[in-house]
């Protein structure tokens, strides 16, 4: 039930309000699915791992949005105003939230980076392109032992390292081709390979390889890590994967069809 929206002396019910919104705003809809997943399997793994979040980033972090915000607002920024429009909540109970969320995301940036050191991790210069036919042709060249960073600008993702490769990450890939990386030698060429939902052709080479760790490193160094390599997007995609088969959990979309009547008694329905 959500005791803030009411009709006399009914309020609307929650599944009401997560199926119309699964209908008016499908994208969003699942990806907040997907963030409460996440979340939840963040708590999961940060008990299974040890983990804690760093207060003291986590309020430098909230110092800079305070900073943003007021540039952004202009002279005599006025937070609660702004709050109130924005989330018709005070200042004061929006930061708590704001805070809560910079706690969750910095939590589930160590988690995600904690468990590739548990794996087999692996460096490597990625090309992307939506052509398979340009994918096969790279191929090609990196068998035959040209150097990936040659053709990197003509990459349509370029790795973020100083020599154009992408962060060290578990060898994990995302499904369908998980394991393509097991096992594989430094100068070993993968791909083309194509993701599920991804129109792009990813074609690599191995640049590095690392043992797993027995243990995660200490949080400090996770974080410091994380700044100078940020998460990347197949890091992302497979931990999420391999995490939904931990836990059995289930990624689907809310119901777009919605109870009726959508208001109910308070005695209807005790349900938060």
């Amino acid at each position: 039930m959500l005791p803030e929206i009411r009709v006399g002396g009914t309020r609307l019910d929650a599944r009401a309000f997560a199926a119309e919104a699964a209908f008016v705003y499908p994208e969003e809809s699942r990806e907040i699915v997907r963030s409460l997943l996440r979340a939840e399997i963040t708590t999961h793994e940060a008990e299974r791992l040890g983990l804690q979040p760093d207060p003291a980033r986590i309020q430098q972090e909230m110092a800079r949005f305070e900073s943003d915000l007021a540039a952004e607002l202009g002279p005599g920024a006025d937070f609660d105003a702004w709050s109130r429009r924005r989330y018709g909540r005070r200042w004061e109970e929006a930061r708590q939230v704001l805070v809560a969320h910079l706690a969750r995301n910095q939590l589930w940036q160590i988690c995600v980076r904690a468990e590739a050191h548990l794996q087999p991790r692996a460096r490597l210069h990625w090309l992307v392109t939506p052509n398979a036919d340009e994918a096969e042709t790279w191929a090609r060249q990196l068998r035959g032992g040209m150097d990936p960073r040659s053709l990197a600008p003509a990459s349509r993702l370029p790795g973020r390292e100083a020599d154009g490769s992408f962060a060290p990450c578990a060898a994990r890939l995302p499904a369908p081709h998980a394991a393509a990386l097991a096992g594989l030698p430094v100068g070993a060429v993968v791909g083309p390979l194509q993701f599920e939902g991804d129109r792009a052709w990813w074609v690599g080479r191995i640049a590095e390889t690392f043992l797993a760790s027995a243990q995660p490193p200490p949080v400090a160094v996770l974080l410091a890590e994380l700044d100078a390599h940020p998460l990347e997007a197949l890091e992302i995609r497979a931990w999420f994967e391999a995490m939904l088969g931990r836990y059995t959990a289930t990624d689907g979309a809310p119901s777009i069809a919605a109870p009726l009547p959508a208001f109910v008694p308070d005695s209807a329905n005790t349900a938060p």
